[in-house]
């Protein structure tokens, strides 16, 4: 079997629930992107972030539609080898929208009892037009064999776990926006103008775009019913996760002091040697194995 047949699709899914996917056909430099959920026949919608609401509603804990927390703030994406066939038949050209279209992302609430520090889940954003791949028409479908028929399951599957900005930055993953604007903004005026509200905030809701923009806070969210956004809570969390590495900074910032107050040591008669060699002044201290 010549490799020139082998194709490879993906499929993706955000908070357990499948977005689709598309095909790729191994072409150099090519790149696919999937950040919209079809929700109609030519309609879809942005994939945003939200923050995760809360009830206190027994049926958020135990009942059908119980969210799996396992799944919230985790983006799985899972890659198959595959080789196309003849072309399908012809079916009704109507689409069939998800039965949990409306609610399939929007609609969702935990219990209070459940939330997890600081939780995002994806949620959906404005109607738009559904747009082609590379500007094209939609091309008749083929059937999708496996690449290895001895071997049908997935090639790879990744699994990215998202966090809000805050969570983010506490675990230097991502810089703070006070690094950000002292590395790129210019002198200030004497008077600067008022702040603007973050571009990545829409105004009508407190959802918040994928697409990653100038750090700023967010909206608070507008409960539903018995829902509302975890605020207090999770500013407790964060607190006293920031408490956690200041105090871990502080222990290895004491022992750094004790080992530069005692490290001149003679090594032989009339040849010392300083610490400030090996110790430069305002080093990066890092947390992560502490």
């Amino acid at each position: 079997m010549r490799c020139a047949l082998k194709r490879a699709v993906y499929n993706s899914a955000i908070d357990g629930t499948i977005i689709g996917g598309r095909g790729m056909n191994g072409t150099p430099g090519r790149a696919v992107a999937k950040d919209a959920y079809r929700v109609n026949e030519g309609v879809e919608r942005r994939l945003m972030f939200a923050s995760i609401l809360t009830t206190d509603d027994e049926d958020a804990l135990y009942g059908p539609g119980a969210m799996n927390l396992e799944k919230v703030g985790v983006i799985e994406l899972k890659v198959e080898l595959v080789r196309y066939g003849a072309p399908k038949k012809p079916k009704n050209s109507k689409f069939f929208a998800p039965k949990t279209q409306d609610d399939a992302f929007s609609q969702r609430v935990v219990h209070e009892t459940s939330k997890k520090l600081g939780g995002h889940q994806a949620s959906l954003g404005e109607e738009l037009p559904v747009r082609r791949p590379f500007g094209g028409a939609q091309r008749p479908q083929k059937k999708r064999l496996p690449y290895d028929p001895e071997d049908d399951g997935p090639y790879v599957i990744f699994k990215f776990s998202y966090a809000p900005r805050e969570i983010l930055v506490a675990q230097g993953i991502i810089p703070s926006p006070a690094k950000l604007t002292a590395s790129t903004s210019s002198p200030q005026p004497a008077h600067p103008p008022q702040q603007q509200e973050p571009l990545f905030v829409r105004e009508d809701s407190e959802m918040v775009d994928l697409t990653l923009e100038p750090d700023g806070e967010e909206e608070e969210a507008k409960p539903n019913l018995h829902a509302r956004a975890l605020s207090v809570a999770d500013h407790q969390d964060m607190v006293l996760l920031l408490q956690e590495q200041l105090r871990q900074a502080r222990d290895d910032l004491s022992r750094r002091q004790v080992a530069l107050d005692t490290a001149k040591v003679k090594v032989e008669s009339g040849q010392t040697f300083s610490a400030y060699k090996y110790f430069t002044p305002g080093e990066v201290v890092d947390l992560t194995d502490l």
